[in-house]
């Protein structure tokens, strides 16, 4: 259970890791006044640098540092939600940022500086947005397959949608039969009509 736990942080991270920069193209290009796209390929460095505000452009006007926490807290709420855990929605965020941290020290053979109030306060953000992510799973409604049918339109007989746990015991011949048959295969009785 904590192995699973760990690995659907570390899967997060990745999703995290790859998605913020993308949805921080996509954003720049969409919001023309943020400075980060001028038509050209950039290396993943420059989107990491303004993911954590180390590049000074990323700060440089409102457009700029509105794009970067859209980044953060629309990715941190999908994966949160995605998540469904409360330390899933934590720990993911916290393992890019090391991620991040990591591909500057040891890639790029960077120092990152951490004085900068702007990046712990897009962390801050991208924390809570996964936080309030993982508990919009809890407050929505859970709908079994059949309800989710029956809102796209298609509804089916509810004798197919009861619950069975199995086994199911024959009330005539007190056999144990394991799949939800409609005839005992001992005795042939339908079970449709008495055990369903």
């Amino acid at each position: 259970m904590i192995l699973a736990s760990i690995g659907k942080s570390i899967v997060g991270c990745l999703i995290g890791a790859v998605a913020m920069p993308v949805i921080l193209l996509i954003i720049s290009i969409l919001v023309p006044n943020i400075t980060l796209y001028q038509g050209k390929p950039l290396p993943i460095l420059t989107y990491i640098d303004w993911l954590l505000f180390l590049d000074p452009n990323s700060y440089s006007n409102v457009y700029n540092i509105f794009g970067v926490f859209a980044a953060w807290i629309f990715v941190w709420f999908i994966v949160g939600n995605w998540s469904g855990k409360m330390v899933n929605a934590i720990t993911s965020p916290i393992f890019t940022l090391l991620f991040y941290m990591a591909t500057l020290i040891l890639y790029y053979r960077i120092s990152p500086e951490f004085s900068n109030y702007l990046m712990w306060l897009v962390i801050i953000s991208g924390l809570i947005s996964s936080s309030v992510g993982s508990l919009s799973t809890r407050l929505r409604p859970r709908k079994t397959f059949f309800q989710r049918l029956a809102e796209g339109g298609i509804h089916v007989d509810p004798k197919y949608t009861k619950n069975v746990s199995l086994p199911v015991v024959c009330p005539k011949c007190g056999v144990s039969i394991f799949s939800n048959a409609k005839y005992c295969w001992n005795c042939a009785t339908n079970l449709e009509e008495l055990v369903y």
